[in-house]
């Protein structure tokens, strides 16, 4: 009896370490204004970005809550809009992204669009799952995901509009990160068999904000600071469509 004793005490220490490892993973690194990012190497680009014409152009953006703005309150808060606003051309932004848009709905978005130039697709946090054993969903499958995805990109050829896929955004947890990963290349596989260029927006946010945060404190959202960061990296990755760079990440801190 004194054995079996032993043996189920450390059979409950090592679920218990166990336990408390996976609580630690899913913990946000919380700080002043929000969540830090876990940020990785970048995933390689994939062909060049989009060229947008001298003209006054129409950017079509399809995607999830973070390109919608939806938790910030306004679209005008939101990457989309911000980049618009500091172009050195006149861009007319077409944003039909969803709060808790999957893959699955890019081509309802695009089809519920008009006519553009470019479009940007950002999809992958919400067929990940990030929330795993915390929430009742279930991830879709890679499979599926890219199916989904290659789906839109063919409607958007079809009517001559240029492809960006940008990769899901970095998280707050090394949990979240590691359901959001594969979704993230996946998304790179897509470019390369569809021959749309590709980017990875954790380069928007390299270096960490020194004092601050990307994130709010569900490190899945971009705060005001992150919207305004991917904002400025996004004009950088098109060649023409950069005015001063004045954008000022910290005013929105």
């Amino acid at each position: 009896m004194k054995r079996i004793g032993i043996t189920l005490m450390v059979i409950g220490i090592c679920v218990g370490i166990a336990g408390a490892v996976l609580v630690r993973d899913e913990l946000p690194g919380w700080t002043r204004g929000g969540s830090r990012m876990k940020l990785a190497q970048p995933l390689a680009p994939v062909h060049a970005c989009p060229t947008l014409p001298s003209q006054p152009t129409r950017v079509l953006f399809l995607g999830d809550s973070n390109m919608s703005g939806v938790r910030l309150g306004s679209p005008l808060e939101a990457f989309p809009h911000v980049f618009s606003q500091n172009a050195a051309i006149e861009i007319i932004v077409d944003n039909r992204a969803r709060g808790g848009a999957p893959a699955q709905d890019a081509l309802s978005q695009a089809q519920q669009a008009g006519d553009s130039t470019v479009a940007v697709l950002m999809f992958g946090t919400n067929d990940a799952d990030p929330r795993g054993w915390l929430s009742p969903k279930e991830p879709r499958t890679l499979d599926s995901f890219k199916a989904d995805l290659e789906q839109a990109i063919a409607y958007l050829q079809e009517k001559d509009i240029e492809v960006l896929l940008l990769a899901a955004l970095p998280s707050g947890s090394r949990a979240i990160e590691r359901r959001i990963e594969p979704y993230r290349n996946a998304m790179r596989s897509v470019a390369l068999r569809t021959g749309v260029a590709f980017r990875d927006p954790a380069a928007a946010f390299q270096p960490p904000a020194e004092g601050g945060a990307y994130l709010q404190r569900d490190a899945l959202h971009l705060n005001a600071r992150g919207q305004r960061a991917l904002a400025k990296w996004l004009l950088e990755c098109f060649d023409n469509s950069a005015s001063d760079m004045s954008i000022d990440v910290e005013q929105a801190a």
